[in-house]
């Protein structure tokens, strides 16, 4: 359990679209993409869901976001399997 220091300290940073997104993949983890909801990211951030909406537009667009950032990190590191494989095989 978090004290609450240190739910303080994440209030006082500043809200970006990556805090977001850092939070609504754990937010999508937790809850699956059926039931996770703009509130809940909002709860997790400690702010309210117009903060959330003032970064993405619709619900739609940040689990669009999320899903990209998923796929560029699969894709990041499936590239580097494959370059790994094509150098052993040299």
């Amino acid at each position: 359990m978090s004290s609450w220091r240190d739910q303080r300290a994440v209030i006082d940073e500043p809200l970006t679209a990556d805090r977001i997104l850092e939070a609504a993949e754990e937010v999508l983890r937790r809850f699956g993409p059926g039931k996770a909801t703009v509130v809940d990211v909002a709860r997790a951030l400690g702010v309210s869901h117009g903060s959330v909406y003032r970064h993405f537009r619709t619900k739609a667009a940040l689990r669009a976001a999320v899903t990209k950032l998923w796929l560029d990190r699969t894709t990041e590191l499936l590239a580097g399997t494959a370059a790994d494989r094509d150098r052993g095989a040299e």
